[in-house]
């Protein structure tokens, strides 16, 4: 067990380190963004599943967005100082994609024992 828990935090860093990020640079939205962008394909380019990593990553990108906006825009539960698109930053959306990525590294270590399907 202490191995899967010690292979989830090594493959969380990058969403560690993407949430420092945003924190230090929320202000800087084409930067963050560009930052996080380079994250995915980072991960993806390091990964065994790039095609599904792909998908995943582009799927959570469309759905943070939708969840953003809907919490930006439809039911105003929160909002941005420095929004780019129908009320949120671009970034945001990007973040929900690599946390998609993330968590099914994440998901497949507790469940399979290893980060990727495609283990060759």
């Amino acid at each position: 067990m202490m191995t899967k828990i010690k292979q989830a935090v090594i493959h969380s860093l990058p969403l560690l380190l993407a949430m420092i990020t945003v924190n230090l640079l929320w202000r800087q939205n084409y930067l963050l963004l560009s930052l996080l962008i380079s994250a995915i394909i980072a991960c993806i380019f390091l990964g065994k599943d790039k095609k599904m990593e792909l998908y995943i990553a582009g799927a959570g990108t469309i759905w943070g967005m939708i969840i953003e906006i809907t919490g930006a825009r439809v039911s105003g539960y929160h909002t941005f100082n420095k929004p780019d698109f129908m009320g949120i930053p671009l970034w945001a959306a990007v973040g929900w994609g690599l946390g998609f990525l993330i968590a099914k590294r994440v998901i497949l270590i507790f469940t399979k024992g290893l980060p990727f399907t495609n283990n060759r």
